[in-house]
């Protein structure tokens, strides 16, 4: 006799017992229970973005009257949008339904689920389909018996199935590119990656004011008293304008700070905060730093002087110089048009920064961008728009990104990506 064992995960015994299957009608009790072993796979289980909108999309279609799901549905349904949230400025439902398409297919490719239920969310389409698993052998041993050659005739070659030989080629290239469908860290973590592999704490430093951008009219030489409930008579401070002008920042400014420091506590990641005053380059040549606010923050001049996307203005003119296109004012405003509807934003990366240690300067002309520009970096769905089209080893060079975001009633919206440079 001659035996052909059966594969560990039954591949080669399923194909050549059975070449055909009959579908099977699946309850909604049967996919539930496989949309649980899928979720609970490491693939889909890190991520509460993907389980919400899977399991969304899958009790609509497995509801009595299935009807069509729209993006705009699932932005304000499962992501918690506006009713009319602009869909081509704010791709969060397209990019989490292309994600979920790719690990969905990268999970039914691993022989062990290939007599599941299957579930398939289509490219253009967000209901999803259901597929019967395959019938399973039946539990008579684990190995297929061929005949055996007659006596006296010529030897044969058993006949085998082309699914077979088919299984085989299959799982001899699953080994062979297992590496390539290893999970890719997201975008928004290969962008961090050389802070927080740094050694030490990351400094972060905030835009301070000063006496020489912000001036007091009419008075001469100014001089400041305190007072509290321990101290109700005033008591001379000591310090002019100049002084007190240096411990000043805007609110904005800080509250992206404390968005940044949120964002490297929950990385494991020492952090430092200290005024754009308060630090000396020599300091700056020892620790990996972020540096927020636009040109207000004096290190984000001096230290990107060749890049090639920077703040500029004339008179009441205010654009991104892009140096590619020096005479473009595509990217611009006027300063002087109250209330401010728009603003533009700025974020470099330079992975060895002129100070030898790697940072990144995020900000726009106003508070409003810098607020814009810490809520992109430390979103997850945005930065993997953002970097859906960017070179494939973007994450080991130095970039820049140009961003604008609209103004309404002293709040900033959801930013555009304009540009994304890379070098």
């Amino acid at each position: 006799m001659l035996l052909v064992l059966e594969s560990g995960y039954n591949w080669l015994g399923t194909m050549a017992y059975k070449e055909r299957e009959e579908k099977a009608e699946l309850s909604s009790e049967a996919v539930r229970q496989q949309l649980d072993r899928v979720l609970a796979h490491p693939l889909f289980s890190q991520s509460k973005r993907f389980e919400r909108f899977l399991r969304h999309v899958t009790e609509l279609a497995l509801g009595s009257e299935p009807r069509v799901i729209s993006e705009r549905d699932l932005g304000t349904d499962v992501f918690h949008r506006m009713s009319n949230y602009d869909t081509e400025a704010d791709p969060i439902v397209r990019v989490t339904a292309s994600e979920i398409r790719k690990r969905l297919a990268r999970y039914y490719a691993e022989p062990a689920h290939s007599d599941e239920i299957r579930i398939d969310l289509q490219k253009g389409c967000y209901v999803p389909e259901f597929h019967a698993a395959s019938r399973e052998l039946p539990e008579t041993g684990s190995f297929i018996t061929l005949p055996e050659p007659v006596a006296g005739s010529a030897p044969r070659r058993p006949r085998r199935s082309l699914f077979v030989y088919g299984a085989i080629a299959v799982g001899l290239l699953a080994v062979a590119l297992f590496p390539a469908f290893r999970a890719r860290p997201a975008p928004l973590l290969l962008f961090w990656e050389p802070l927080t592999r740094a050694s030490g704490p990351v400094l972060v430093s905030y835009a301070q004011l000063s006496s020489e951008n912000l001036h007091v009219a009419g008075v001469d030489d100014p001089r400041f008293t305190w007072s509290d409930s321990l101290t109700p008579t005033p008591t001379p401070l000591g310090v002019g304008w100049d002084r007190l002008a240096e411990n000043l920042a805007f609110t904005h400014d800080l509250e992206s700070t404390a968005k940044f420091c949120a964002f490297f506590g929950s990385r494991q990641k020492p952090v430092s905060v200290k005024g754009s005053g308060a630090i000396s380059l020599s300091e700056l040549r020892d620790v990996p730093a972020v540096f927020v606010g636009g040109f207000n923050n004096p290190w984000t001049a001096r230290l990107l002087q060749n890049v090639r996307f920077q703040f500029a203005g004339s008179g009441e003119l205010r654009y991104i110089h892009d140096s590619a296109r020096p005479e473009s004012r595509e990217w611009g405003f006027n300063a002087h048009v109250a209330p401010r509807s728009r603003d533009l934003i700025v974020i470099t990366r330079m992975i060895d920064s002129p100070t030898g240690q790697p940072a990144i300067f995020a900000g726009g002309f106003s508070n409003w961008g810098t607020e814009a520009a810490s809520a992109f970096l430390t979103s997850a769905d945005r930065m993997q728009a953002a970097f859906a089209n960017a070179p494939s080893d973007w994450s080991r060079r130095n970039l820049q990104i140009v961003l604008e975001t609209t103004v309404l009633r002293a709040q900033s919206g959801a930013p555009r990506v304009l540009a994304l440079h890379v070098w």
